[in-house]
């Protein structure tokens, strides 16, 4: 018997180790011809981007859960744009049905771009981190947040329900949340414009000195 409770606990931890083993990914691209960045981002939980002062662009990506070996990336280059998309099997998709409303899986995306490039960004769910220089940067996403840390760049960020909170300096703000709650810090100096929109979340900006 106490043979057996040995077993069924071994099984236990090994079947909990397979489920929360990771699946990583990841790819590098030195390409002093791309300036414009579009990630089609269907299935990713969180995005996480960060700019460099060098001239390559570093992706990688992390997938955990019962269906990390089904969600993978693609990627190419058509004249100066990167065009990076989120690969899944239909059955994944977010629905009605009972295994795609209780997803079992995250899936978390790391980006270092060169300083100075366009980024757009489409998800539905993904909440995105971001910090750095852009020229533009572009964000749609649902359910998500958007943190944006010293932020320099022209953005137009829209969520549905999540939450807008940036830091950033010398920005003309335009802000408007249907059901959020607006604490918006205007400055003297206007160098870039960022547009904030939102349903149901709360947007905040900080301009720092």
């Amino acid at each position: 018997m106490i043979v057996n409770k040995v077993i069924l606990s071994y099984l236990f931890f090994f079947s909990v180790f397979v489920l929360k083993a990771q699946i990583t990914s990841q790819f590098k691209i030195e390409d002093k011809n791309i300036t414009n960045v579009l990630f089609t981002a269907k299935q990713v939980s969180k995005i996480d981007i960060n700019t460099h002062q060098d001239t390559f662009i570093k992706f990688s990506s992390s997938s955990e859960g019962s269906y990390r070996n089904d969600i993978y990336f693609d990627y190419e280059v058509k004249e100066n744009v990167l065009y990076i998309t989120s690969i899944y099997p239909e059955r994944l998709a977010f629905g009605d049905n009972k295994m795609t409303s209780m997803q079992e899986f995250s899936v978390a995306v790391e980006l270092y771009l060169p300083e100075s490039i366009n980024v757009e960004i489409i998800s539905e769910i993904a909440s995105v981190e971001a910090r750095g220089h852009y020229k533009n940067l572009i964000i749609n996403t649902k359910s998500g947040h958007c943190r944006l840390v010293s932020l320099n760049a022209n953005a137009i960020i829209n969520t549905y329900d999540g939450n807008i909170y940036i830091t950033t300096r010398n920005a003309k703000i335009e802000a408007k949340s249907q059901n959020g709650k607006l604490d918006i810090e205007q400055s003297l100096i206007e160098k870039r414009e960022l547009v904030l929109r939102s349903v149901n979340g709360n947007i905040k900006v900080i301009q720092t000195d």
